[in-house]
């Protein structure tokens, strides 16, 4: 998660984001807004669970289990790796998604919408630019640089090159519809 905008988020509040495959019985990942988030042997049929926190602690609770107390949730995001491998060439890069409002259902609850909702979460990134989102980057571990980052080298090989080009692309796409925007709102 690269960075957030239009959370309800009081000043001096810190914005975290935790990550859980919702098929696993483990913890959630949390992590400082702006830090990479790994998680090892995820399948290509579960659902990603992204949630944004705020919190008055430089550093929440980290252990086994989240605390409220602790953590505010401010937004989530499901995300089924499926539609990911299928619509999105197997990634994001710093692609825009709306969030929608914490749940306070089981984890699993509305996944017969994550169908078709990633697509539209992708296209109101660009253009609801009030609503509460988040800006991230989503690939395979193999896709990682040497540093662990998520790098697009002109000097790629090719087959790399061709399958990172989407993704660019619409990341392009993307931030030129959201200027587009901004200028027309003039915000």
């Amino acid at each position: 998660c690269h960075e957030h905008r239009s959370l309800e988020v009081s000043q001096g509040e810190r914005v975290f984001f935790s990550l859980k495959d919702m098929r696993s019985q483990d913890s959630e990942k949390i992590e400082s807004m702006g830090s990479p988030c790994t998680l090892h042997q995820v399948d290509v049929d579960t659902v990603l669970l992204l949630r944004v926190w705020a919190s008055w602690d430089d550093t929440p609770n980290r252990g086994p289990e989240i605390s409220s107390s602790d953590l505010r949730n401010v937004g989530e995001l499901r995300i089924p790796l499926d539609r990911l491998v299928c619509h999105c060439q197997s990634m994001l890069y710093q692609t825009w998604l709306t969030l929608d409002a914490p749940s306070h259902t089981q984890a699993s609850a509305g996944y017969s919408d994550e169908i078709t909702n990633l697509e539209q979460k992708i296209a109101d990134g660009a253009e609801q630019l009030l609503r509460p989102r988040v800006c991230l980057s989503i690939c395979k571990t193999a896709d990682l640089g040497a540093s662990g980052k998520l790098l697009l080298s002109p000097d790629a090989d090719p087959d790399a090159r061709e399958r990172q080009w989407g993704p660019l692309l619409r990341s392009q796409q993307q931030h030129a519809i959201m200027s587009t925007a901004m200028h027309t709102q003039s915000l």
